[in-house]
């Protein structure tokens, strides 16, 4: 009995120390903004001359997750940038902070770049001055994988 009841006790302790050890596991985070076309500063010259689409897309490039924005809007006008994760959903929210468009039309481009990247889906969103303007899924286990990062 003494030593069914040691066993126990030695493999809850171990069970213990198991559960804390995952603690310093480090989570994907956002680190970056890069900004592109009007969104870095452009001057109204730059504006739209051919048709463009509001885009989305991702990718992996030196073991960081980077996910690609760009959309036509008014020309002058300035976004502030911001990415939360919360578990496993990224979200994305571009909001305008200047309040004076110009009279023509321009593409912006925004680039968040996320590093510790995990190994599971995510759902995300980009949200642009509030209202949602894209929505789907990345699957970082398949993007890791075709990439040959097994972080």
């Amino acid at each position: 009995m003494k030593i069914s009841t040691l066993i126990v006790a030695i493999s809850f302790s171990a069970l213990l120390i198991t559960c804390n050890t995952n603690e310093n596991v480090p989570s994907m985070e956002h680190f970056k903004t890069i900004r592109g076309g009007c969104a870095d500063g452009l001057p109204p010259s730059a504006m739209v001359t051919e048709e463009k689409t509001d885009t989305i897309y991702h990718y992996i490039d030196s073991n960081y997750l980077n996910i690609y924005v760009g959309f036509v809007a008014s020309c002058c006008i300035q976004y502030s940038d911001k990415a939360y994760i919360n578990g496993n959903k990224i979200t994305l929210l571009l909001d305008q902070v200047s309040s004076e468009p110009c009279d023509c039309i321009c593409y912006y481009e925004f680039t968040f770049k996320f590093k510790e990247l995990e190994k599971k889906t995510y759902n995300y969103v980009v949200k642009i001055n509030g209202i949602e303007k894209f929505s789907g899924t990345i699957d970082l286990r398949q993007l890791m994988k075709m990439n040959n990062l097994f972080a």
